[in-house]
């Protein structure tokens, strides 16, 4: 995994509280890092060090509550990530609760879900009691979205 593999960069730990098991590089570090780690994916990389280098230069911010939409917009320019992705991301590094990484086409079928979406996807993705979530791939249809219909009160 890429994930772990940045862990294995150089970091500031003398900046770090002491009890922490793993600190990240910072985006001086990634943005400058990147082709030397074994592993990850030449696309990903410059993905990575594209965010690093903008987040380092101070063209994005990435701080809790800030504005979802302007946040994935300003993480789309430099990177090239598609929206869906810019919203992972959201939901992780902003603790946005209605940043729903779903593709574009399947925003409308989670907007009943608004403002959880977040919860509702991971619950859907977590849950295999709950069923298959409305905006669910049907593999038999090419990979194109088939958006199921959930008996009436529930999400």
């Amino acid at each position: 995994m890429a994930g772990w593999r940045l862990f294995d960069l150089d970091a500031d730990f003398a900046a770090a509280p002491a009890d922490l098991a793993f600190v990240f590089p910072s985006p001086a570090r990634l943005a400058t890092a990147l082709p030397e780690i074994q592993g990850v994916e030449a696309q990903a990389a410059r993905r990575i060090r594209a965010l690093a280098v903008a987040v380092r230069d101070g063209r994005l911010h990435v701080a809790p509550g800030q504005d979802r939409e302007d946040f994935v917009r300003r993480l789309c320019e430099p990177t090239r990530w598609r929206p869906h992705l810019a919203r992972w991301i959201a939901l992780r590094a902003l603790g946005d609760p209605d940043a729903c990484p779903l593709p574009d086409s399947a925003l409308d079928a989670a907007a009943r879900w608004r403002p959880w979406r977040a919860y509702a996807w991971r619950h859907a993705q977590s849950d295999p009691a709950v069923g298959p979530p409305p905006w669910s791939v049907n593999r038999s249809q090419a990979g194109r979205l088939a958006f199921h219909s959930s008996p009436k009160g529930t999400p």
